[in-house]
């Protein structure tokens, strides 16, 4: 960033891990937008090894605590509880499109529930959609799909539906 601080991105997500202005055992969440970034910080004085930390604000830096869950809090900075090595890794190109497709999927199908429920409910007797209606026994499977595709039944639903 301009300001000299680093941002932490999720490849799939697109979204960037934010500062919490560096309060202890507070959790860390991503957002759309970068925030203030972290300052990066050399995390021992071994020239051998490479450990870093994330340094948000107030000496408190980010920290995965077995007794958090392994959720990111914020942690006192300077011990060993936030060394990171950061490593490179190879990306197959065709596997991310296929993880951030399906997370797009997964948040579409999350934001318009309500939409999806109303669309599919006509095939159901009850709202518990635990029995179909005597018109989609009588339809083949291919039919089904071919109809609530011309519908607008997303494809992650109707590979769970039929």
């Amino acid at each position: 960033m301009a300001n000299g601080r680093y941002v932490f991105q999720n490849a799939v997500t697109g979204k960037y891990i934010v500062p919490q202005n560096g309060q202890t055992s507070r959790s860390y969440t991503t957002a759309e937008g970068k925030g203030t970034g972290f300052d990066l910080q050399r995390n021992t004085d071994d020239p051998y090894v490479l450990a870093f930390e994330m340094v948000d604000a107030n000496n408190v830096g980010i920290h995965c605590a077995e007794s958090q869950g392994y959720h990111p809090v914020g942690w006192y900075t300077h011990n060993e509880a936030n060394k990171w090595v950061f490593k490179e890794a190879t990306l197959d190109p065709a596997k991310l499109k296929e993880q951030q497709d399906a997370y797009k999927t997964r948040v579409d199908l999350t934001k318009n529930v309500d939409v999806y429920a109303e669309k599919v409910a006509k095939y159901f007797t009850n709202s518990a959609a635990t029995e179909v209606t005597a018109a989609t026994k009588a339809m083949t499977d291919e039919a089904l799909k071919a109809q609530m595709t011309t519908e607008g039944v997303p494809q992650g639903l109707l590979r769970r539906l039929c």
